[in-house]
């Protein structure tokens, strides 16, 4: 399900190109010899990007700078906040956007002006998923208030709308004042070394509070009247979601819960830091939720059900996957999942062993309308 809708806003003042220093009029913005602008590109294309497109329905991208009448500039109005990309999530398209900004000449710095911009596209939207990227460097010089700006975005009605802060080389109180309107997460990246050698680090918060804003969000949007719908077709025709898929959000819920309940298990088990899930932050498409890494090196996969239910089902990928791994590939499978005092699981440690030993067998148990490409199998015998 794609419900969200995303306000990027990029600040274009003078600082984030070359810009000389003022007042100090020695040397310029630069980070470790690159400019800002450069910096923000990069980091839009390599992280922010991948961290919304599995849940962004529509986004907007819009530049902001302060501009003053000059002899070669007589029409400008003080304000430069020009949208450079609305519509659907297309990453090409909008890779070829952001690389085709270039560093800005001398300007100012209008948050509340960006802000204010975003506030009114987005009070459009009071039934979707919101969310406001701000990436700056600077304190605001535009004569407004962004403190103010980013309350009325609070009190907006709808859904809630969180803003999340990529700052540049802030310092002091300009530091504090923004990170205090940064509802969703802040980051204050400080040095081009730290962006090329820790990249993943350095985002991973704020990586996981979009994608927790984002559920937060969705599981509201998503009406009761949906949820029951997906339920009683499941009871009415005797379905599970992990056999037939009838609700894309109803699966996905489904998956988000048995994985955090497994990824507790393995924690307790082997230590955090020998649990890689592979399903974090979104849905990687690997043939396996994850991964306990050395000494152990074994993979693992989840399957969750609603109810009390033997049979699952491995995509040929996965099950490929599993023969190419049958040494090392363990298989959890979650029952009655929705439900938090009836939930439990089964632990497959060998599933090739419980295959060859029948306790898993690779056929169905009663009559079920199956999706292709589906290798289903069935567990005869409760395992632990």
């Amino acid at each position: 399900m794609k419900s969200t809708i995303v306000e990027i806003l990029i600040d274009k003042s003078g600082s984030m190109g070359g810009m000389t220093r003022v007042p100090e009029n020695i040397g310029d913005y630069r980070i470790d010899g690159e400019t800002r602008m450069s910096i923000i590109k990069r980091i839009l294309i390599q992280n922010v990007l991948p961290s919304i497109e599995d849940y962004t329905q529509q986004i907007y991208i819009r530049t902001f700078r302060g501009t003053a009448k000059t002899k070669s500039n007589v029409n400008a109005e003080g304000l430069d906040i020009e949208l450079i990309y609305s519509g659907e999530l297309e990453i090409k398209e909008i890779k070829k956007v952001i690389n085709g900004l270039s560093d800005p000449p001398s300007g100012g710095t209008p948050i509340t002006a960006a802000l204010n911009e975003s506030l009114r596209n987005l009070q459009n939207f009071p039934n979707l998923d919101r969310k406001i990227i701000l990436l700056t460097d600077g304190e605001e010089n535009g004569g407004g208030n962004y403190l103010i700006a980013a309350k009325n975005i609070n009190l907006m009605s709808g859904v809630s709308c969180k803003i999340f802060v990529i700052g540049l080389a802030l310092e002091g109180a300009v530091e504090q004042n923004i990170k205090s309107i940064a509802t969703g997460g802040f980051i204050n990246i400080k040095s081009k070394d730290v962006i090329e050698k820790d990249i993943e680090k350095v985002f991973e918060p704020l990586r996981i509070a979009v994608l927790t804003n984002a559920i937060t969000n969705l599981n509201y949007i998503i009406k009761k009247e949906k949820q029951e719908r997906a339920t009683k077709l499941i009871s009415a025709s005797e379905l599970d979601s992990t056999t037939l898929t009838i609700d894309e959000e109803y699966s996905e819920q489904i998956r988000l819960i048995t994985e955090s309940y497994i990824y507790n298990i393995l924690c307790e088990k082997y230590g955090k830091s020998s649990v890689k899930w592979l399903n974090q932050i979104s849905e990687s498409s690997y043939p396996y939720d994850f991964q306990i890494l050395e000494p152990y090196n074994t993979f693992i996969e989840v399957k969750g059900t609603v109810r009390e239910k033997p049979t699952f089902y491995l995509t040929s990928n996965e099950w490929d996957f599993f023969l190419d791994n049958k040494d090392n590939y363990e298989l959890y499978r979650v029952i009655n999942c929705q439900d938090d005092k009836q939930m439990t699981h089964f632990h497959i440690p060998n599933l090739l062993t419980s295959l060859l030993r029948k306790e898993v067998v690779p056929y169905l148990l009663e009559p079920e309308i199956l999706k292709e490409q589906r290798v289903h199998l069935t567990m005869k015998n409760n395992l632990t």
